[in-house]
């Protein structure tokens, strides 16, 4: 992971961090979900940190080479996490993967579309 720094930048209600295609990108999401602010209910983040998790892992298909960009933002009463290409010029293939499976029975909403994977989850 060397060659693939990750890039950490946060604001109020945002996070943005670029993920190298390795085996710890998960861990680094799910970490990252402590940069969003700690009014979220517990139970919130808990939901977050497992469904960033598994969008990174549903992300990171092996055809993958290049850093994904995960952007959690809190606004509008939800926390939506997105994950996409760094490059504006690729696509992240929507993947089959049982990593959606969870997203699909846990998160409000979630979707996949030319920008890449994400999900919503009511804040509380």
């Amino acid at each position: 992971m060397e060659n693939w720094p990750v890039t950490r930048t946060a604001s109020t209600g945002e996070v943005v961090v670029d993920l190298a295609p390795h085996p710890r990108s998960g861990q680094i999401a799910r970490e990252a979900v402590d940069g969003l602010p700690t009014s979220l209910h517990p139970e919130t983040m808990a939901k977050v940190r497992l469904l960033v998790t598994e969008l990174v892992v549903a992300a990171l298909a092996p055809a993958v080479t290049e850093p994904l960009r995960l952007t959690l933002r809190l606004g509008d009463g939800a926390v939506r996490a997105s994950i996409a290409p760094t490059d504006a010029g690729e696509r992240l293939e929507r993947p089959r993967s049982w990593n959606l499976f969870l997203v699909n029975r846990i998160a409000d909403r979630w979707g996949a579309d030319a920008d890449g994977l994400w999900f919503e989850v009511r804040a509380r």
